[in-house]
């Protein structure tokens, strides 16, 4: 696995993400200054790497744009399938917050799939593993 502890959770508001257990914690986000720099030892106070947490970041900004693509593709494909001319519905179905139920399901999906491409790569394997593929999903 490319980073120890990592799992695909939710943070305190909800939405699903990736975080690392660390601690008896999910953590899945840390604190930083406005430059953007630890405002904390990572390593003393959590046991995160300062290249873990950049990692973790990157995986959550994937996790964000695949899920908001998904949704893109999802709804234009409706859309033209049913020669709808508006994209109102859309906007209110998928329009709200990540937690909602609507994206929630998208993100646990893709998330899922990223932690499949991320175990199928440090395995080094030319083929998925029958685990792998055969795994339930998160929150199943």
């Amino acid at each position: 696995m490319l980073l120890e502890g990592l799992e695909l959770g939710a943070d305190a508001s909800g939405k699903v993400m990736f975080g690392l257990r660390r601690k008896n914690c999910f953590v899945t986000k840390l604190p930083r200054s406005a430059c953007g720099h630890s405002e904390v030892d990572l390593q003393e106070s959590s046991g995160i790497s300062a290249s873990d947490a950049f990692l973790l970041d990157e995986l959550n900004v994937i996790l964000d744009s695949a899920t908001e693509a998904a949704i893109q593709a999802g709804t234009k494909y409706v859309q033209h399938a049913l020669d709808i001319k508006s994209d109102a519905m859309a906007k209110d179905v998928f329009g709200g917050e990540p937690s909602d139920n609507a994206q929630r399901g998208i993100r646990i999906s893709i998330g899922a799939y990223i932690q499949v491409e991320l175990e199928f790569a440090a395995l080094g394997a030319t083929t998925p593993s029958r685990y792998m593929i055969s795994r339930p999903l998160p929150y199943e």
